[in-house]
This record gives C-alpha cells, structure tokens and sequence, in this order.
C-alpha cells in the first residue's frame, strides 16, 4: 500500500504556449471569462485589435480621428475596409428611416440604386455604453460571418516507387482562396444589429439597436471594399500603394455619410462618456437591472463589462 508520507507527484505546469483557458480555469482571475472553446474567438479578436491599432497608427492622414477606419488582413476583400463615425444632433432620423424602407421595397435597377444609398449600418447610440463596445460588436460580427474554404487533405501520397502511410485523422487544410461571409440576415449591416441584441430576434434587434425617429445619436457603419493589406504595406519609397486609395475610399464613403445623416460629426471617443448611453434601456434589454441593488465600487464598469462580454461571446453560448 502507499504510505501517507508519500509525496505526491506535483502537478505538471502547462507550457507557456498552453491553452491560456486551462490555465485561468486553475487559478481564475476576477472579472475575467475565459475557457479553452472561447480562445479562437478571443485570440481572433485581439490579433484584429492589433491590427486595428497599427493601421490606425500608419495609415491614417490628420483628423481622420473622427472618421475612423480598418482593413485587417485577415478579411475577405468584400469586407476588408470598416468605416465608423458618430454623428449626435442628428435631425433627420425620420427621413433616414424612409429612405430605407423605400430602398428594401423598390425592386430592379432603382431599388439597387436606392439600396447602394444607404448601403450603412445605422446604430443607436444611446445603445452602445463604450466604444470598446461598438468594437467587439463589428469585430464579432465579421468573424461568425467568415466561413473559410476548407479542403481536405488526402489520407496518403505516392512518391516515388513507394507510398507513404495514410494519415487515421486527416486535418483539413484552409484553401488558398479567401473566406467567403454567411449571413443569417439581409446583409451584414443587419447582422450587426443582431450581434449587439442578447437574443437572435431580428426585427428586435432593428427596433432595439437601430435607426428610430427618435435618434439624436447616431453611429454610422459601413463594412466594404478597400485596399488590400499588401497594396497598404508595399510601394516605391515606404509607401503603400494603396495609401492614396485608402484616403480616396475614405473621402467617398464619408460624403455618402454626408448626404444622408444631418448631423454634428464628433469623435469615437464620445461613446466612453458617462453620461452618454441610456442606462434605463441598456439595463432593460440586457437584463442589467439586478446589478443596481448591489451597492459595488466600480459599478458602471462591471456593467460595461457585462454587456461587451454578452456580445462578444454569444456566438458560443
């Protein structure tokens, strides 16, 4: 029999390129969520935040600030340029939303027309409590709408006179070309409504999350076309090629946002203002009320947290 006094083999200590979920599901950090099945979604998240800041940190010409944009490599040419701006004051809202309902209900030529118009997402923004928010929300939607090609290995190749041993399990392989985007909605404007809402109710998430007569804050979004990573990254004297067609897609998309939102263009960084999200909505549609009873130092801050965490792993739960 083993003795009492037997020590007991320690516990072997994962690698530091272990899965950070098992980890932190030994010794969990407060305030912090991870499990193994979670870390492709956030590791994706912080490569694209990564490059989110180096792009915003080379490419961008003064006073773009408030006109923000990306192209993180990683997207499909489709989707690889995201413009975001705030507008407050806004006082067409109304004729915003007509505009819309025309577009979807007018077929052919002009309803394309009209459609390409107001080709945007448009977002409440008393809806959205941080711009860590507004970021999660764009982030998670483009990476549950990627679907890569996948081809398969083959179990076994010849070379030569012999063979070699086939493979009991095959690994697929990502194909060459790029992720194409699935959409559970019309397009992935809407699918980004549908992030930001707990639940998969599209016509809540549009009557929640979206465009009401009633918006005076308004966060405008398009997820299109741009240059590629490698034309932004590569050209004759350090400079991308790209880099002048990026400022020229820019300045496009921001006079299409000109013509159709009358409103006072401000910065990004005005959705961290405290004062700024509807809290007695914001607590109703994400089940928030209960945390106010608790009378706990740093309360607006575990509710932000609560809310940006919902979005960014409700694909998973």
């Amino acid at each position: 029999m083993r003795s009492r006094n037997a020590k007991r083999k320690p516990t072997p200590t994962p690698p530091d390129h272990a899965d950070d979920g098992w980890a932190r599901a030994k010794d969990p950090t407060p305030g912090v969520c991870r499990v193994p099945r979670f870390q492709p979604l956030f590791e994706a998240l912080r490569a694209l935040k990564r490059d989110d800041e180096r792009e915003n940190h080379c490419h961008h010409p003064p006073h773009s600030h408030r006109h923000g944009d990306l192209h993180p490599p990683t997207l499909p040419p489709s989707v690889n340029t995201v413009h975001i701006a705030l507008f407050e004051d806004v006082s067409n809202a109304q004729a915003i939303r007509k505009r819309l309902i025309q577009a979807a209900t007018t077929e052919g030529e002009e309803g394309d027309r009209l459609k390409a118009e107001v080709d945007f997402g448009f977002l409440e923004g008393r809806m959205l409590v941080s711009k860590s928010h507004l970021l999660t929300a764009i982030q998670t939607t483009l990476l549950n709408a990627l679907t890569p090609a996948v081809v398969p290995s083959s179990a076994g190749s010849a070379s030569g006179s012999g063979s070699s041993t086939p493979n009991p399990n095959p690994t697929p392989a990502l194909a060459q070309t790029p992720p194409q985007l699935l959409t559970r909605s019309h397009n992935i404007h809407s699918e980004l409504l549908l992030t930001l809402s707990p639940n998969n109710n599209i016509t809540e998430s549009i009557r929640r999350h979206g465009l009401s007569d009633q918006t005076t804050s308004l966060v405008v979004v398009r997820m299109g076309p741009g240059p590629t990573y490698a034309e932004a990254q590569e050209g004759p004297d350090g400079r991308g090629r790209g880099q002048e067609q990026n400022v020229d897609s820019r300045q496009s998309v921001w006079k299409e946002m000109e013509e159709v939102v009358k409103g006072r263009l401000v910065e990004l960084d005005q959705l961290d203002r405290e004062d700024h999200p509807d809290w007695a909505r914001v607590d109703k549609v994400y089940k928030l009320a209960e945390m106010n009873q608790l009378k706990l130092p740093g309360l607006r801050q575990r509710k932000i947290d609560a809310v940006i965490n919902a979005v960014a792993i409700k694909s998973v739960t």
